[in-house]
C-alpha cells in the first residue's frame, strides 16, 4: 500500500447481525484497522452501499432503479446504496437468516421506502 498499490474491499461493514441477536465483526473492522496503519490510503469498496454493485444488478434485470426493491438486513449498507440510486428498500430485520416463506410475507406486508433512510443514516453515508 506504502508503494501505491490499490486497497480494494468487498464491503465496508462494521458488523453483521448473528445468532440470537450478537454482533459478528465485518470487513469494514478490519479496514478501520488497516487505514489507522495507512493514513491517506483511499479504498475501492466494491460492495454495498457502493453504486457499482446496485448499477450491475439493474443492467442484468434490465430494469430502471424506480422499478426495483432492495431487500436488505443493514439499513448502512443495503437501504444506503439502494436510496442513492431511487431505487425502494425493504429492511428485513436483524435477523442473520431468513428463509423464503419469511421472505414472501414480508414483501406481501411491505411497504418499500423510497429515499426516506432510517434515523441516524445520511445519503452521503455520514452518521
Amino acid at each position: 500500500l506504502a508503494a501505491g498499490a490499490l486497497l480494494m474491499v468487498s464491503n465496508g461493514d462494521l458488523t453483521h447481525p448473528g445468532p440470537q441477536g450478537s454482533v459478528v465483526p465485518e470487513t469494514g473492522a478490519l479496514l478501520r484497522a488497516v487505514l489507522a496503519c495507512a493514513p491517506g490510503i483511499r479504498p475501492l469498496i466494491l460492495g454495498k452501499p457502493a453504486a457499482m454493485l446496485f448499477q450491475e444488478g439493474l443492467r442484468r434485470l434490465g430494469l430502471p432503479a424506480g422499478d426495483v426493491t432492495v431487500i436488505g438486513d443493514n439499513a448502512r449498507t443495503d437501504a444506503l446504496g439502494a436510496a442513492r440510486l431511487g431505487m425502494a428498500y425493504l429492511l428485513v430485520g436483524d435477523a442473520p437468516h431468513a428463509d423464503a416463506p419469511d421472505m414472501a410475507r414480508l414483501l406481501a406486508a411491505a411497504r418499500p421506502r423510497r429515499h426516506a433512510l432510517p434515523e441516524g443514516i445520511a445519503a452521503d453515508g455520514d452518521q
